[in-house]
């Protein structure tokens, strides 16, 4: 009869596997870089006639993530436009979501590497 089967490393294995999987589920840092990023890449596009759109604009930690904003009072109106008063929409915040994209997919995509490198065995 052969002799048992003896694994070595799996308490250590399962341990970092869950805190792995706990640091996916929580990316509080990744989210953060992202908004900061989809931040910057707005203010760099919003419309400028005094500069103060572009300044109004911050990232901020949410429940369950994390908000870009553009807290002067008329950036709806810029990002949307106002048909019934003739002003034409200039979206400055959808554009700079889709312009960060690609930077952000690569902060996320970061975040589980650097989770996934902690993963140990024996």
């Amino acid at each position: 009869m052969p002799d048992a089967l003896r694994i070595e490393g799996d308490a250590r294995l399962a341990a970092t596997l869950r805190h792995a999987a706990d640091e996916i589920a929580e990316p509080d840092s990744a989210e953060r870089a992202a908004s900061a990023r989809v931040a910057a890449t707005a203010r760099a596009g919003a419309p400028r006639r005094t500069g103060a759109l572009a300044g109004s604009i911050r990232a901020q930690p949410s429940e369950g993530g994390a908000d870009v904003i553009a807290a002067a009072s008329y950036a709806g109106y810029v990002e949307y436009g106002v048909p019934s008063r003739h002003i034409p929409a200039r979206p400055f915040m959808a554009a700079a979501a889709q312009d960060a994209l690609p930077a952000v997919t690569g902060i996320y995509a970061l975040d589980v590497r650097r989770a996934i490198a902690t993963v140990k065995g024996a």
